[in-house]
């Protein structure tokens, strides 16, 4: 669900001016899932983590379901890395 969440915000802000690319990577380090998400968009002006409903809410959501997460704005676009810890 988490991942779901940070791909929909790229579709829905990293490009206002049509088609763009996503990249979703995983990695397993330690006991932990590692899954970042990033584009090459418009940055990340709308990527603000926030309570109220609307814009802001998947990644509220996005940080109750991870063990951590860091979304990082960049002039070239968006890193969001998502670490879920696994459970036995």
């Amino acid at each position: 669900m988490a991942v779901t969440e940070a791909v929909a915000n790229v579709v829905l802000h990293a490009y206002p001016g049509g088609a763009g690319t996503v990249t979703v990577a995983a990695e397993n380090i330690g006991d932990d899932l590692v899954v970042v998400v990033s584009d090459n968009g418009a940055g990340g002006h709308s990527f603000q983590f926030s309570a109220s409903a609307g814009l802001g809410l998947g990644l509220v959501l996005i940080r109750k379901l991870c063990a951590s997460v860091t979304v990082v704005p960049t002039p070239e676009g968006t890193v969001v890395t998502m670490r879920f810890t696994r459970q036995a």
